[in-house]
Parts: structure tokens; sequence; C-alpha cells
């Protein structure tokens, strides 16, 4: 049997000036409800003056059981007695650890019927006697005593079951109308009970994760972190419920989650595939349901280490999607898919000789704006797309300006080499990006005259000082006449023709 505790028994536990020594904490339900101890004065309207002080033979006070934590309470109520108070008194009188999570139900036993299994053959067979009665004509005493008889024999077949029906009842429920309602309470036929109001809830993460939690509805957003982290090994950051992000320091009870809020879904992130049918590119992406479009794209952009450009849009089954709109408002889940796409862009192309090459190296650095001024080193305009390769950029560009590119002629983009045959997008190549054509320089040949034969030879720089008709060894240059003949001169013009 339950123990049972009355208010009298337990006098002598309190402290010489009235007030309970520290409550226990320790069972579910996190805090002790203090109200009744902070605010006497409401109490004292409705319990006896002193809470620790009752007397069981008080005739204007009636006295009920209350179950709570496997132990039975006797606790006087009077007509204007609320719930609120009976748990602030059994946290006062019996230092039970309760708050707001731990309410009040209204617990009835009721009694349903339950036939045994074979009692329903013989209702049928008691039917069939019945009728066959019937159509041979036998007398009305003869029914009568049968039909008693089947009766008997019926009623004596049924057993009764015992069921609970639980009512919850509000903190400001006032006792003498769930008396009124109920007179088995002071009979025991009926009970209240204090049970910790919690329910379950679900928390999603991605595809792996999907765990259910026993929680109440004053738990923090911050409580329900720590509780996955500790017992499950679960790191999220954040939930989101409906759509909405939920702060940490945030209760359930503040959203209207209670124990009647049903299939309560708690999602931190979803997993949702991005397609760029063009580059032939699938990426799977973890997002939040508040993030809005833009939120998304850029999450792709850097996980696939991709430029931004401003053609860029999303899509779903073919329909352009805005970017404020938001994961949860658009209904993606888990799987769901959005497809990517950039049209062209323009970048500038430049090119020069030999001539020209250091000036444009100067003019075109990292980080530099387009130059939009008149100069010897235009740029040309090239209309690209992601998907692209540099070798399609190079036809483009001859296209445009009807200069083919050599083999040995690269693009370099911030001075450094571009890679053959890999797309713009694996290049980062971004709006308005700047290339300048890295031609092979070729070295310019200078007219000597021969000093023997007087034959023109044609000499770059690192070619062998010497007639190419009569392989004399001393030449004249062009603009002057004078003989190189002397052993200082002729090493002097040996010098001069190799530096």
């Amino acid at each position: 049997m339950a123990e049972t505790k009355t208010p009298e028994s337990d006098r002598d536990s309190s402290s010489d000036d009235g007030q309970a020594p520290p409550l226990n904490t320790s069972t579910p339900g996190g805090f002790v409800d203090t109200s009744a101890q902070e605010n006497n004065l409401d109490t004292k309207k409705i319990l006896p003056s002193d809470p620790m002080d009752v007397d069981e033979d008080e005739e204007d006070a009636d006295h009920i059981d209350v179950e709570c934590q496997d132990k039975t309470y006797s606790v006087p109520v009077y007509q204007e007695t609320t719930v609120a108070d009976i748990r602030n008194f059994l946290a006062t009188k019996y230092q039970l650890a309760l708050d707001a999570s731990h309410r009040l139900c209204h617990t009835i036993i009721k009694k349903i019927p339950i036939p045994k299994k074979n009692s329903i053959k013989k209702q049928f067979k008691a039917k069939a006697k019945k009728k066959k009665s019937r159509q041979g004509n036998d007398s009305e005493g003869s029914n009568n005593e049968e039909r008693e008889g089947s009766g008997e024999e019926e009623a004596s077949e049924v057993e009764y079951d015992e069921r609970e029906e639980i009512m919850w009842l509000d903190d400001n429920d006032l006792m003498k109308d769930i008396l009124d309602n109920s007179h088995e309470l002071l009979t025991g036929q009926s009970r209240l009970q204090v049970k910790w109001d919690s329910f379950m809830v679900t928390v999603k993460d991605g595809l792996d994760v999907s765990q259910e939690l026993e929680v109440a509805s004053d738990y923090l957003i911050e409580e329900i972190l720590t509780t996955l982290s500790q017992q499950y090994s679960i790191n999220i950051q954040s939930l989101s419920y409906n759509g909405q992000e939920i702060p940490t320091k945030h209760t359930l009870k503040q959203y209207e989650i209670t124990s009647s809020t049903p299939n309560v879904v708690f999602v931190s992130r979803i997993s949702i595939t991005i397609l760029d049918v063009e580059c032939d590119l699938s990426t799977d992406i973890l997002v939040k349901p508040f993030y809005d479009l833009e939120t998304v794209l850029g999450t792709y952009l850097e996980k696939t280490r991709r430029e931004r450009h401003q053609s860029a849009r999303l899509s779903r089954n073919g329909h352009l999607l805005s970017n404020q709109d938001t994961v949860h408002l658009l209904g993606l889940q888990n799987n769901s898919q959005l497809e990517y796409r950039v049209g062209g862009y323009t970048i500038y192309i430049y090119d020069t000789d030999n001539v020209q090459y250091n000036s444009i190296r100067q003019l075109v650095k990292p980080g530099s704006e387009r130059n939009t001024r008149g100069s010897d080193a235009e740029a040309k305009m090239i209309e690209v797309f992601d998907f692209w390769n540099l070798a399609e950029v190079k036809q483009a560009y001859s296209r445009e300006t009807k200069k083919p590119f050599l083999d040995d002629e690269k693009l370099l983009s911030d001075e450094r080499q571009l890679e053959e045959g890999v797309p713009l997008w694996k290049l980062r190549i971004r709006d308005g990006e700047q290339l300048v054509i890295e031609r092979q320089q070729h070295d310019i040949a200078v007219e000597y005259v021969c000093g023997d034969c007087g034959a023109t030879v044609r000499l770059k720089k690192d070619d062998v000082v010497a007639c190419r008709e009569c392989l004399h060894k001393i030449v004249f240059k062009k603009r002057t006449t004078e003989y190189v003949n002397t052993v200082a001169d002729r090493f002097t013009f040996f010098l001069l023709l190799n530096y």
C-alpha cells in the first residue's frame, strides 16, 4: 500500500521559524517552485493560517489524498483552494521538488465490462434458440423463462476491467468545482495525482539524426541541446520550429509548445541537392529552415568554391525562385532538389605585341579595375559561360578579332597562368575578369655588312659573329663605314654584339 503522510505527522520536521528546509531538486523537472514561500498572503487566505500547523479535526477543511512520486500525502483544502495552492503546499510542507511542469491531474477509476472469449458464441446460440422457440409457437411463459435464463448466463460471463481516466487540471481551477463534479475524491474512488507534464519531441538534423527526447514545456532550448550533446553525442548549434529559429534562452512554452501540441518536431538542418546541369555538377548541402535563398546560394558557392555571378539563379521544377523566400516557406525537405544556372557574363582580354607587353602587365594588376580610358592596350570584351574552358574562350576571341592563337600563347589572370581544358567555374573566373595574352617573344635581327666581301649579314642576339658568305669575322654596322680592323676594335665590337 502507498505510504500516507499527514501534515500533523511532519510537524516536527519544520524549523523553529516556520521555514521549510531547502527543497530537493534531484527529481525530473529542474527547478523548484517557491512562489508559495515568497507570497504567503495568498496561501493564508485559502489554507490554514500556518500551513505547517494543520488541525485535522477542523470542521471547515476537507482532506484529500494527493499521490506524488509513489507516495500519498494528505492535503487540507477549502472551497477557494486552487490547484496551484495544492502544488505549492506540497513543495513547502513536504519538501518536494515541484515546478510548473509538475501538474495535478484528476484520476477517475472506471469499471469497463469485458466479456469472456466464449460469451459471444453463447450469445449467438441464445439468440438462435429464442428465434426457434418463437417459430414453434411456444408459450409466453416458457419464452420468458428462457430469456431470463439466457440473461443470467450472459451476466455470469461478463468481467470488469479497471481503467484510469486522467483529466489534467489548470492552476486556476478551484477545489469547490472539482469536488462538486467528483465527490469520489472524498471517498477514495478517485484521486488527485501530481505528474510531470512531460511529452516527447523529435529533433532532426540532416539525413542521419532523428532523435526523440522527453521534455516539458518549461524546458529551455539550451537544455535540449545539452541533453543531445551529453547523452547522445549529437552536437547541434541551433533549432527551429515551424521555420522559425528559437533562441537558446527561450522555453518551449513561449512558443505554445505543451503536452497538448501534437507531433512536435525541431529541425536543425536539412539536406538538399543543388544541380548544375550545364556544368554536370551535383552538390549536397546542409541548410537551416529559416535560411533565405540568398544564404542558401552563398552556402552552395562556398562549398563548391565558385565565384558569385550577377546572373546566377536558383529554380525548382523550371520555375525561378525569389532570393527572399525561405527554405521553410518553399516547403523544402530532406532530399529536395534545386537547379542552379549561370547565364553569360563578360570578361576583358588584353592583347599586345613585344613593345607593349610590359605596359600591359603594369596596366592590369591584381585587384585593379578595368582600364576604361583610351590607351595603346585596349581590352576586348568577350561573353563567356561557366561551363566553357580556355579553348572555347580563345576561339571566341579569335572570331571577334580575326587573330588566331598560337599553340605556345597563354592566358594570364592576375599574373596566374590558367590551365588549359579546365572549366571556367573551376578557374573561378569572375564577372568582369581581366585576362592578358602572353605571346611568345621573338628576337629582332639586326643587319650588318661583311668587312671582306661586303655581303649583308643578319645577326640576332645569340648568333655567332661571322659572314654567312665568306665566313669573315669582321662586320660593319650599316650606320658607319668605320672599319673594325685593330685587335682592340675587334674585341670592343665583339663585346658590343654580345652585350
